[in-house]
């Protein structure tokens, strides 16, 4: 019989559940944020525990790394963004969002702006380094659930429970095209590193692929059971991974909607899941306090 695909690492040091994932662009830190209310910097090679971040009154729901690496924005449930110095030691910036809940953040590549969806169905956008609002970008029909900027900084997508992704223009922040097509609310989103393709994760079990320039529905690959909480693409852009609430994880061949293989050693839901760039280094994040590392060679592709 072959042996079941094995995690090479595990990364141990939370309380509660891992809800959210950021590597930083250098590929040596992953950041985990949890309903510990804490955030942890891990050294992606050796799993030593490398700093925790405290603060936060809530779970943490969304994270992303500045494009230098050198800070990271983190949301929560106590209504609260924070901006993370990683080179200083200071005080992090608080950006207080007392009507609304974030649960979508992304930097632009260029390193204008800092993007934020959240529970009031507006997109917002700040600064990077100050937490100024700059502008409101749009809105939904319903909360916002997921944002994240093209590989070029041109595009700007937001995902919602109104079913829809929109696609908006930037810096001017026109809205470009709608996508629809879905029978439930967007979880998650990921350009491809090319920025041709886009990945929607939904409620509806279902993972869409998206033509960026055509805003034509490519491939609807199928096969979780429950909500898709979580997309990411390989560094090569020829790996996709869609994280599921069935407790699932599944590897996708973009170009081809073919299913590449399936992990399942999840004791629940997986909430979160991120590749290291330059590498297939693939990190798990479940209703589970550990997060789970796969190196390329054992994934199952």
């Amino acid at each position: 019989m072959a042996r079941k695909p094995q995690p090479s690492r595990h990364f141990s040091g939370h309380s509660d559940w891992v809800q959210s994932l950021a590597i930083s662009p250098d590929g040596r830190v992953l950041a985990s944020g949890s309903n510990d209310h804490s955030i942890r910097l891990w050294n992606l090679a050796t799993g030593a525990c490398l700093q925790t971040l405290s603060g936060h009154e809530g779970n943490i729901l969304a994270l992303a790394f500045a494009p230098n690496g050198a800070s990271l924005a983190s949301a929560a449930s106590d209504h609260t963004i924070r901006l993370w110095s990683l080179r200083r030691a200071r005080a992090p910036r608080i950006i207080e969002q007392p009507d609304a809940t974030v649960w979508g953040l992304h930097f632009a590549p260029n390193g204008s702006w800092l993007a934020s969806g959240a529970t009031d169905a507006r997109v917002r956008l700040w600064h990077p380094s100050t937490g100024k609002l700059l502008g409101e970008v749009g809105s939904h029909d319903d909360e916002v659930t997921s944002v994240a900027f093209s590989p070029a900084s041109h595009l700007l997508a937001s995902g919602a429970n109104d079913e829809t992704v929109r696609l908006w223009e930037m810096p001017a922040g026109r809205l470009a095209r709608v996508l629809d097509g879905h029978f439930g609310g967007v979880n998650a989103l990921a350009f491809s590193p090319d920025g041709r393709l886009l990945a929607v994760g939904s409620n509806d079990y279902l993972v869409r692929l998206w033509n960026v320039e055509t805003g034509g529905l490519l491939h609807t690959l199928a096969g979780h059971d429950e909500m898709v909480r979580g997309i990411a693409f390989s560094g090569d852009g020829g790996v996709l991974v869609s994280a599921g609430y069935d407790g699932t994880v599944r590897l996708w061949q973009p170009q081809t909607a073919r299913c590449l293989g399936v992990l399942d050693s999840f004791s629940g839901g997986v909430n979160a899941v991120a590749f290291a760039p330059g590498d297939a280094s693939l990190a798990i994040a479940a209703n589970d306090p550990v997060i789970q590392l796969w190196h390329a060679a054992d994934l199952p592709l």
